[in-house]
């Protein structure tokens, strides 16, 4: 989803099970973009089974 012409959303949410366990995740993204350049942060979220894992990510890109 676009908040304007420069920024962008994306959220992810997704519920499984293996060997009866769960395995849950959720995802939430942001990017802005500049010219043919963009710059991104996230957050995740992912429990297998009992243990809980969070994540943060941050990344810079190029595009043609």
């Amino acid at each position: 989803m676009f908040l304007n012409s420069k920024i962008s959303i994306l959220a992810v949410a997704k519920w499984s099970r293996i060997n009866d366990a769960p395995v849950n995740s959720y995802q939430i993204t942001g990017k802005y973009f500049k010219k043919n350049y963009f710059a991104t942060i996230g957050y995740e979220r992912l429990k297998i089974a009992t243990p809980i894992y969070n994540f943060i990510g941050i990344g810079a890109g190029i595009y043609f």
